[in-house]
């Protein structure tokens, strides 16, 4: 009996030795999990989508690279694929944004009248800077300054003020230049003003209660006549345009 037991213990043993290397085999069979890639898809697009939304959540001061690597769902490392430094890809959504103001405001050219034309222009740049406060600062900030440093972001915000310069020549040859930056200059002030609403509330909202449509405005004072005036350059036009200007903060 003894030795039954013995080749009996000899091959449990033998048994329990097969199950240990299968199990380390199976164990050595399962694959590890792959490291987070540092891309998906389009990368570049994939980051200035998630900055929009960062840009949005915190604003221009409190994004990071770390914060839109996280919300785009890459490394920490991956912007650096495509953005030399924070100002970079800051540059570039600002970029985004003029692109994007310009696509917009180009939906107005189907108009038939110039001067309803230039009014809808003013429309869609206060409603898109309404819209996107956060990336309205940003385009207008001190990355727009440094313009010279980011030549696509350049290009980009020529291209928006050549629509709008494009829309007041087809409505006046003359006196163009003049009405472009009247129009310009109302829609940016208003926008700005509205961008900032956080800062007096009480006093954006009675403006937005009496103005439905804030290119009215720019109706009511004729920017035709300001830019006539602009032209003629006397003493007494320089006034009324003064005058005129001064009314749009009232």
């Amino acid at each position: 009996m003894k030795p039954l037991n013995a080749a009996s213990t000899v091959r449990k043993a033998a048994v329990k030795t097969s199950k240990a290397a299968s199990t380390t085999k199976a164990i050595r069979r399962t694959p590890e999990p792959e490291p987070k890639p540092y891309h998906h898809g389009n990368l570049r697009e994939s980051l200035l989508e998630a900055a929009d939304i960062v840009l949005a959540r915190e604003g221009a001061l409190g994004i990071t690279l770390r914060e839109v690597a996280k919300e785009a769902g890459v490394s920490h490392a991956a912007p650096y694929h495509h953005f030399a430094s924070l100002d970079d890809m800051l540059a570039a959504v600002a970029e985004r944004g003029f692109v994007r103001l310009r696509e917009t405001m180009a939906k107005s050219v189907q108009t038939v009248d110039t001067g309803e034309r230039l009014l809808q222009i003013a429309d869609i740049y206060v409603s898109c800077a309404r819209a996107n406060p956060a990336q309205f600062r940003l385009m207008f900030g001190p990355l727009l300054a440094r313009k010279g440093e980011f030549p696509t972001l350049k290009v980009a915000a020529e291209c928006a003020f050549g629509l709008v310069h494009a829309a007041a020549h087809a409505h006046d040859a003359k006196g163009g230049s003049e009405l472009a930056l009247v129009c310009w200059s109302f829609s940016h002030g208003l926008s700005n003003l509205l961008a900032r609403a956080f800062a007096f509330e009480s006093e954006a909202g009675q403006l937005l209660k009496h103005t439905q449509r804030p290119a009215d405005r720019l109706n009511q004072i004729n920017p035709v006549n300001l830019a006539d005036q602009a032209q003629r350059g006397d003493d007494v036009a320089h006034r009324d345009v003064g005058d005129d200007l001064a009314a749009l903060t009232l």
